[in-house]
């Protein structure tokens, strides 16, 4: 009888880590796109930023939330276990990416879910609600880069300033001509990981983040064509029809994000009914950072839904 009742326990046991997380893929316009789902509940999609970082940095947001919500984990098309037949505009855009969200919502059987973005991840959550409003019941913003690519205008001078000369000379190092030549994506992402303090208030944070993350989690491939999307597309402003966007949206921000206050300040007041809370001595990753005031304020959110 107890070996009985220990292999139920067992069987249940397995049902519930099946149940709560599970990988696929779906072909879509050239691509195998990549997701997966943890928790279990009300849906939310998870954006990730770059462009070009795969969705698994999210990761912690996903599991602080698994007990009453589904993180549903996109890997972009180029990012992550995505992959396109090749990397160019006929595979990687912002418009197949957003049919690639709106597929995917409906082979889940999804009426409306939550999406949250963060950083560019931000901004593609804002176009989504945008292009397809019926199909997203609320927003999460974090440290999000905006409406427009205006961001772009001022956001590497304020990383610059804020690394120390050993940063810059590291920095310096990867971005030599013939370093580059030698291997490309490496020095891409080893430049990109040595800016991280930029983005953080507590450089002891910065530095356990970058490393943590690998060579594969960040495809700069990708990251070049959407930027090259978002600059052929500069003048299109998300601010228009988000002003009729009447869903609830939460807008989080680090105070000390290289971004500014300006941007979720803009954020907040085209949103009719949205939410702005400035996240102190928190840089671009409150849920680093200041994970109570950041869980809190998600949690509060979401229990008004």
């Amino acid at each position: 009888m107890k070996r009985i009742t220990l292999f139920i326990v067992i069987l249940l046991t397995i049902q519930n880590i099946i149940a709560q997380e599970s990988s696929q893929f779906f072909d879509r316009a050239g691509s195998k796109i990549h997701y997966r789902i943890l928790g279990n509940g009300s849906p939310i999609l998870m954006l990730s930023g770059g462009p070009g970082f795969s969705s698994d940095y999210l990761q912690p947001i996903a599991e602080a939330l698994s007990g009453s919500f589904r993180s549903i984990f996109f890997d972009q098309r180029g990012t992550g276990k995505s992959v396109p037949q090749k990397y160019d505009t006929s595979f990687i855009s912002i418009s197949l990416t957003l049919e690639d969200i709106e597929f995917l919502r409906n082979q889940l059987g999804y009426k409306q879910w939550i999406i949250l973005g963060h950083s560019y991840g931000g901004l593609l959550a804002s176009i989504y609600a945008a292009s397809y409003p019926n199909s997203v019941s609320s927003i999460i913003l974090v440290s999000s880069t905006g409406f427009t690519t205006s961001t772009l205008d001022y956001l590497g001078d304020n990383i610059w300033f804020r690394l120390l000369p050993s940063d810059k000379e590291l920095i310096n190092y990867w971005n030599d001509s013939i370093i580059i030549t030698q291997d490309y994506r490496r020095a891409i992402f080893e430049a990109a990981k040595a800016a991280t303090p930029a983005y953080f208030f507590d450089r002891k944070k910065s530095l356990l983040f970058s490393q943590q993350i690998k060579p594969e989690d960040l495809n700069t491939d990708m990251g070049q064509l959407i930027s090259q999307d978002l600059q052929n597309i500069k003048k299109y402003d998300a601010s228009k029809p988000s002003h009729d966007f009447k869903k609830p949206v939460l807008v989080l921000q680090g105070r000390q994000d290289p971004i500014g206050e300006s941007i979720p300040m803009v954020i907040s007041q085209t949103y009719p009914n949205s939410k702005l809370v400035f996240i102190e001595q928190c840089g671009h990753f409150p849920w680093i950072e200041q994970p109570k005031t950041f869980f809190d304020a998600i949690k509060s959110f979401l229990k008004m839904q």
